[in-house]
């Protein structure tokens, strides 16, 4: 299979650190694929996703979206923010405009879309991320697990092949969490690919089918939960697990 986005040997300093964030990181993403992107804080999994579509420039290496390499041009970048979405961690960072509305709408208005379209777009997004009631709403005046989903929605309405969501679903509540994964679920099932950095175990083990283990700016290994789960030199890596809720694989299942 061709591969929808591509990490290849990135390596990247941030101004000022001693030493590098990223280390020869290289990862390949398949079409439709569920991949949960494991590692410790600062192992380099936020500033692996920063790369992808161009807010981060590699100091060398390459990232491939779609099979073209990334360009950092105007139009490079749009080209490549129009395959690949990315959700931050904290969704105060990507929420600025005054009402859901307008704050979805801002990315499908800055490729040049028409407002018709724009406004359909929207309404598509904002109806799979249950949040059409919202649009009216200030974003100040939303809570947490509504402003995940409106960071989402609007991530959604560039219509990208590739969501990189930066541990979207950390600090939900289990309902919540529920309805995240859901979306990305349907995401899957309609072939967009959806990588979630996240420190549970538990989602990467029953939800992904694809594993990713990053540690010291190098991604170590990229294989089946069922590989990685089962290698016990990564066990300390890794850290503790607890075991699932009851329910909790229902939740998170794909099928």
């Amino acid at each position: 299979m061709n591969a929808v986005l591509e990490w290849d040997n990135l390596y990247f300093t941030f101004p000022g650190a001693a030493a590098p964030a990223l280390r020869g990181a290289t990862l390949r993403l398949e079409r439709g694929q569920r991949v949960a992107l494991l590692g410790r804080n600062g192992a380099g999994k936020s500033t692996l996703l920063l790369q992808a579509n161009g807010i981060l420039r590699p100091s060398s290496g390459e990232v491939r979206v779609g099979g073209t390499p990334l360009g950092f041009s105007r139009r490079g970048l749009i080209a490549a923010r129009r395959q690949v979405g990315l959700v931050f961690q904290n969704p105060d960072d990507q929420l600025f405009s005054a009402s859901v509305a307008q704050d979805i709408s801002f990315g499908p208005l800055n490729l040049g879309l028409s407002v018709g379209e724009t406004r359909q777009r929207v309404a598509t997004a904002a109806a799979l991320c249950e949040i059409a009631d919202l649009l009216d709403r200030p974003t100040h005046a939303l809570s947490g697990g509504q402003k995940t989903r409106v960071a989402l929605a609007g991530v959604l309405a560039m219509e990208p092949q590739v969501i990189l969501a930066d541990e979207a679903t950390a600090g939900l509540d289990p309902w919540m969490r529920q309805q995240v994964f859901a979306i990305f679920n349907r995401l899957v099932a309609q072939g967009t690919t959806v990588l979630l950095a996240t420190h549970d175990l538990d989602v990467a083990h029953h939800w992904a089918d694809l594993v990713a283990v990053m540690d010291a700016g190098r991604v170590i290994v990229a294989a089946p939960p069922k590989q990685v789960f089962g290698d016990p030199t990564l066990r300390d890596l890794l850290g503790p697990s607890s075991p699932w809720a009851a329910g909790e694989v229902d939740t998170y299942a794909p099928r």
